[in-house]
């Protein structure tokens, strides 16, 4: 049960956190891909978003640690 907002944020970060974990996931395996159609020629953006979804993860992963050491002194 959640009894603060502050709960609640984590809760929801924590759940952002797993569902771009699991993006970056398909990305990285290659059963998900990202193609466009640029000049008459088909490009494959797939490292683009692996390379995001990445950034993505680590940038959150990044801000719940450090709140969580914040939040313990």
């Amino acid at each position: 049960m959640v009894t603060t907002p502050e709960e609640a944020l984590l809760i929801a970060c924590r759940h952002e956190e797993d569902w771009l974990s699991a993006q970056l996931a398909e990305f990285e395996s290659g059963s998900r891909r990202v193609v466009a159609r640029m000049r008459g020629r088909d490009i494959d953006l797939t490292a683009n978003y692996v390379m995001e979804f990445h950034h993505k993860v680590t940038n959150l992963r990044t801000i719940l640690r450090a709140y969580e050491r914040l939040r313990s002194k």
